[in-house]
């Protein structure tokens, strides 16, 4: 039984992670601007997680990450637009924490409203 605990703790404590990318889609990359690029993460974060302030990575990259929970768990989401060239994206969402009952579902449904968003804000722009 205490090894089985034991077990129990390491793996939690351990930690889940998981990463998503809009290259792994069809037409995973989207004629956008940095600045259309940025307005597509913010909009996508609002619409899926309304009550989260996404917080600016700070190393430079185009992107936010703000904390998912459950139970006494968190995932911490980060979400980003890699340029593929000039004016070109693609779009990524990583998971990562001891929570991924809740991460993993808020990785996959960000990424599917990622998609939509760029898709629109690319058909929007023109070529």
């Amino acid at each position: 039984m205490g090894r089985v605990l034991l077990l129990s703790l390491v793996l939690l404590l351990a930690g889940c992670s998981g990463t998503s990318s809009s290259l792994l889609a069809p037409d995973g990359t989207f004629s956008l601007t940095p600045k259309e690029a940025e307005a597509v993460l913010l909009r996508a974060i609002a619409a899926e997680f309304p009550d989260k302030d996404p917080i600016p990575l700070d190393d430079g990259r185009l992107g936010f990450h703000f904390n998912v929970w459950w139970l006494l768990d968190h995932d911490r989401i980060t979400v980003q637009a890699i340029p593929q060239g000039e004016n070109r994206f693609a779009f990524r969402v990583d998971n990562q924490g001891t929570a991924p009952a809740a991460g993993d579902p808020a990785r996959e449904r960000l990424m599917a409203r990622l998609l939509e968003e760029a898709g629109r804000a690319s058909a929007s722009s023109g070529p």
